[in-house]
């Protein structure tokens, strides 16, 4: 195989920073998986809720091995072996420790709330991220929006990017409570994850995996 074949065979790394729920990240990599397609999960955020649903009740901080799923947390692990995967999700949260970005990543989710402490994390977030790797290329998503006052410009102003992407996800009882019975459920699949989750992650997973947006589709009819 040659360096160019290998490149274009090797996985894609994502990296999530924003509000500590995972039902968009375990949304991501669920329906990866869905596909045929091999995941990691680094979970590098605070509460390491990503990580607890794959545990379940097992009070471990081992890696969690399920085959073509693998989830890690606060781990470094080296790029050649991400790249072993199709698709490796580094989700730091809130987390804005400098040591959480060690790996470059191809894709950058940028994803706060609308409060002040998650906007300025955010921002330090991708003060880091531009210091350490010089990226300026972010996906923005603002999430529990609840009114007029904080727009996706002014939060983008705010943590100072020009987003390539940008999305909108008001707060809802049904994505809070979606959230939560993926906690309590632990891994079931998504049919705890709302729909407006359910059709972002197919957006996203689309431009990523560079697959066609109807055979995305079919796979969460499935599911």
């Amino acid at each position: 195989m040659t360096s160019r074949e290998a490149e274009k065979r090797a996985g894609k790394i994502v990296s999530y920073s924003g509000k500590e729920r995972c039902d968009l990240v375990y949304a991501l990599g669920t329906l990866t998986h869905a596909t045929h397609k091999s995941v990691l999960y680094i979970d590098n955020s605070i509460f390491h809720d990503l990580y607890a649903v794959f545990a379940g009740n097992n009070d471990t901080d081992e890696v969690l091995d399920f085959g073509d799923v693998v989830v890690a947390k606060d781990r470094k692990i080296p790029e050649r072996d991400m790249r072993k995967f199709d698709l490796c999700i580094l989700y730091s949260g809130l987390n804005t420790d400098q040591s959480v970005f060690y790996q470059k990543a191809d894709e950058y989710i940028i994803a706060p709330g609308e409060e002040a402490e998650e906007v300025a994390r955010m921002k330090k977030a991708a003060d880091e991220i531009r210091k350490i790797w010089s990226v300026d290329a972010f996906t923005l998503i603002q999430r529990d929006k609840t009114g007029r006052k904080q727009t996706l410009g002014t939060i983008a102003e705010k943590i100072g990017v020009r987003p390539k992407r940008s999305y909108v996800l008001k707060f809802s009882e049904e994505n809070y409570s979606a959230y939560t019975a993926l906690t309590i459920n632990k891994n079931g699949g998504l049919r705890g994850i709302s729909e407006e989750m359910k059709l972002l992650a197919v957006e996203l997973i689309t431009i990523y995996l560079n697959e066609s947006e109807k055979r995305i589709r079919s796979f969460l009819k499935k599911m």
